[in-house]
Protein backbone atom coordinates (compact mmCIF):
# COMPACT_ATOMS: atom_id res chain seq x y z
CA UNK A 1 0.00 0.00 0.00
CA UNK A 2 1.59 3.21 -0.83
CA UNK A 3 1.40 6.59 0.35
CA UNK A 4 -1.72 8.99 -0.76
CA UNK A 5 -0.53 12.07 -2.39
CA UNK A 6 -2.92 14.73 -3.41
CA UNK A 7 -2.39 15.63 -6.88
CA UNK A 8 -3.32 19.44 -6.46
CA UNK A 9 -0.74 19.25 -3.39
CA UNK A 10 1.33 21.66 -4.83
CA UNK A 11 -1.64 23.91 -6.11
CA UNK A 12 -2.82 23.70 -2.60
CA UNK A 13 0.64 25.26 -1.09
CA UNK A 14 1.03 28.24 -3.87
CA UNK A 15 -2.44 29.04 -2.85
CA UNK A 16 -1.99 28.99 1.20
CA UNK A 17 1.51 31.28 0.44
CA UNK A 18 -0.40 33.66 -1.39
CA UNK A 19 -3.67 34.14 1.17
CA UNK A 20 -1.01 34.57 4.09
CA UNK A 21 0.72 37.19 1.62
CA UNK A 22 -2.27 38.63 1.06
CA UNK A 23 -3.18 38.48 4.61
CA UNK A 24 -0.10 40.71 5.66
CA UNK A 25 -1.10 43.13 3.26
CA UNK A 26 -4.54 43.75 4.94
CA UNK A 27 -2.70 44.00 8.58
CA UNK A 28 -0.14 45.97 6.45
CA UNK A 29 -2.95 48.48 4.99
CA UNK A 30 -5.46 48.38 8.17
CA UNK A 31 -1.99 49.65 10.51
CA UNK A 32 -1.48 52.25 7.46
CA UNK A 33 -5.48 53.12 8.17
CA UNK A 34 -5.08 53.93 11.96
CA UNK A 35 -1.79 55.73 11.10
CA UNK A 36 -3.35 58.31 8.60
CA UNK A 37 -6.62 58.23 11.37
CA UNK A 38 -4.42 59.57 13.98
CA UNK A 39 -2.41 61.82 11.48
CA UNK A 40 -6.13 63.35 10.87
CA UNK A 41 -7.28 63.67 14.56
CA UNK A 42 -3.68 65.65 15.03
CA UNK A 43 -4.47 68.10 11.74
CA UNK A 44 -8.40 68.68 13.22
CA UNK A 45 -7.51 69.58 16.09
CA UNK A 46 -4.63 71.78 15.18
CA UNK A 47 -6.70 73.27 13.04
CA UNK A 48 -9.60 74.38 15.99
CA UNK A 49 -7.08 75.07 18.57
CA UNK A 50 -5.69 77.78 15.87
CA UNK A 51 -9.34 78.51 15.02
CA UNK A 52 -10.11 79.07 19.24
CA UNK A 53 -6.97 80.98 19.97
CA UNK A 54 -7.38 83.97 17.23
CA UNK A 55 -8.16 86.92 19.41
CA UNK A 56 -9.14 90.85 18.20
CA UNK A 57 -5.66 91.82 19.63
CA UNK A 58 -3.58 89.95 17.15
CA UNK A 59 -2.07 91.98 13.88
CA UNK A 60 -3.50 91.81 11.04
CA UNK A 61 -0.15 89.54 9.21
CA UNK A 62 -0.43 87.45 12.37
CA UNK A 63 -4.11 86.81 11.32
CA UNK A 64 -3.24 86.37 7.11
CA UNK A 65 -0.16 83.70 8.65
CA UNK A 66 -2.45 82.22 10.72
CA UNK A 67 -5.11 81.79 8.03
CA UNK A 68 -3.06 80.71 5.42
CA UNK A 69 -1.22 77.91 7.72
CA UNK A 70 -4.74 76.72 8.51
CA UNK A 71 -6.07 76.84 4.60
CA UNK A 72 -2.63 74.43 4.63
CA UNK A 73 -3.87 72.31 7.18
CA UNK A 74 -7.23 71.88 5.54
CA UNK A 75 -5.46 70.93 2.21
CA UNK A 76 -3.16 68.26 4.26
CA UNK A 77 -6.84 67.01 6.07
CA UNK A 78 -8.30 66.70 2.68
CA UNK A 79 -5.83 64.79 0.97
CA UNK A 80 -5.25 62.65 4.18
CA UNK A 81 -9.22 62.17 3.99
CA UNK A 82 -8.63 60.98 -0.14
CA UNK A 83 -5.32 58.87 1.51
CA UNK A 84 -7.97 57.16 3.83
CA UNK A 85 -10.54 56.75 1.45
CA UNK A 86 -7.89 55.20 -1.10
CA UNK A 87 -6.70 52.84 1.71
CA UNK A 88 -10.13 52.02 2.36
CA UNK A 89 -10.82 50.75 -0.76
CA UNK A 90 -7.64 48.57 -1.09
CA UNK A 91 -9.07 47.29 2.34
CA UNK A 92 -12.10 45.76 0.49
CA UNK A 93 -10.23 44.59 -1.92
CA UNK A 94 -7.78 42.84 0.15
CA UNK A 95 -10.81 41.36 2.50
CA UNK A 96 -12.42 40.26 -1.00
CA UNK A 97 -9.68 38.50 -2.08
CA UNK A 98 -9.08 36.94 1.39
CA UNK A 99 -12.39 35.70 0.91
CA UNK A 100 -12.04 34.36 -2.41
CA UNK A 101 -8.62 32.43 -1.41
CA UNK A 102 -10.23 30.92 1.70
CA UNK A 103 -13.15 29.08 -0.80
CA UNK A 104 -10.76 27.96 -2.74
CA UNK A 105 -8.79 26.51 -0.27
CA UNK A 106 -12.19 25.25 1.05
CA UNK A 107 -12.65 23.67 -2.61
CA UNK A 108 -9.02 22.11 -2.32
CA UNK A 109 -10.37 20.89 0.92
CA UNK A 110 -13.31 18.80 0.04
CA UNK A 111 -11.57 17.33 -3.62
CA UNK A 112 -8.96 16.55 -1.15
CA UNK A 113 -11.40 14.88 0.92
CA UNK A 114 -12.83 13.02 -1.80
CA UNK A 115 -9.56 12.13 -3.59
CA UNK A 116 -8.64 10.34 -0.26
CA UNK A 117 -12.53 8.68 -0.29
CA UNK A 118 -11.61 6.89 -3.56
CA UNK A 119 -7.83 6.39 -2.88
CA UNK A 120 -9.07 4.08 0.31
CA UNK A 121 -11.89 2.29 -1.82
CA UNK A 122 -9.44 1.45 -4.32
CA UNK A 123 -7.03 0.31 -1.48
CA UNK A 124 -9.55 -1.77 -0.01
CA UNK A 125 -10.59 -3.03 -3.35
CA UNK A 126 -6.57 -4.42 -3.84
CA UNK A 127 -6.56 -5.76 -0.99
CA UNK A 128 -9.81 -7.85 -0.97
CA UNK A 129 -8.64 -8.95 -4.68
CA UNK A 130 -5.31 -9.96 -3.25
CA UNK A 131 -7.20 -11.50 -0.31
CA UNK A 132 -9.03 -13.67 -3.15
CA UNK A 133 -6.22 -14.35 -5.07
CA UNK A 134 -4.48 -15.77 -1.59
CA UNK A 135 -7.38 -17.96 -0.39
CA UNK A 136 -7.96 -19.33 -3.88
CA UNK A 137 -4.37 -20.34 -4.22
CA UNK A 138 -4.71 -22.19 -0.44
CA UNK A 139 -7.71 -23.43 -1.45
CA UNK A 140 -6.26 -25.49 -4.40
CA UNK A 141 -3.22 -26.19 -2.77
CA UNK A 142 -5.42 -27.69 0.40
CA UNK A 143 -7.58 -30.02 -2.40
CA UNK A 144 -4.56 -31.64 -4.55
Amino acid sequence: MHKFKFRFDTVKKVKTTLKQKVQKEFALVNSQIELKQFELKNVLSEINLLQNNKCSKTKLDEIKYLNNYIFSLQKKEKSIRENIRNLETLKKEKIKQIIELKKEEEIFKSLEKSEFAKYIKLQDKLEQKGLDEFSILNYNRINR
